[in-house]
């Protein structure tokens, strides 16, 4: 079961996701049959990520509500994914509030526990659910931020001076995109 959530994850990274959905449902039916609810947790979490990436929100929520519940007793890290993933099932649904609303309490707790990546992207993502709401007065620090904790991967880090440059253009504020092209 473990094999296949990894050959499902290579599979994901190939962009085979009919493949990953094969893999990840067969690795949870058999660790609900061992009776192993760490591995189903993340087998559920996958099986929200996949059909995420297949368009199917409603799928998506079950499976990420199901494994919110089983998260519970994992730890903050755990519990922090689960809720960044349904930011990102809210955002697909444009519903920017309530995702804007998950990406925060998962950013909390990545802050917590000092993970600069998921920090990054989770500052990303509330700049992209504050930019269609229209609010901007965040936009700045939020992207200033996963910048700088950023560094150490560099795909967060490009992601963020383009969002920061894009931004910056929609605001028409050239001052910020010429010190976000700076960055580069």
């Amino acid at each position: 079961a473990n094999t296949l959530q990894n050959l499902g994850s290579c599979y994901l990274r190939m962009g085979k996701l009919n493949d990953t959905l094969r893999c990840y449902e067969e690795s949870y039916n058999i660790f609900q049959i061992l009776d192993k609810p760490n591995q189903t947790e993340s087998a559920l979490f996958n099986l929200g990520l996949v059909h995420l990436e297949l368009g199917d929100s409603d799928r998506a929520l079950k499976y990420a509500e199901e494994s919110l519940k089983l998260a519970t007793g994992r730890g903050e890290l755990v519990i922090a994914y689960n809720y960044a993933l349904f930011g990102d099932i809210y955002y697909s649904r444009n519903d920017f509030e309530v995702a804007l609303m998950w990406h925060k309490k998962a950013c909390e707790i990545f802050n917590n526990l000092k993970i600069n990546q998921s920090i990054s992207e989770s500052l990303i993502s509330m700049a992209y659910c504050e930019s269609e709401l229209g609010i901007t007065k965040n936009l700045d620090n939020y992207l200033k931020s996963a910048i700088k904790t950023s560094k150490d991967d560099i795909k967060i880090f490009v992601e963020s001076i383009i969002l920061y440059a894009k931004i910056s253009f929609k605001e028409k504020n050239i001052n910020l995109t010429r010190e976000a092209l700076d960055k580069i």
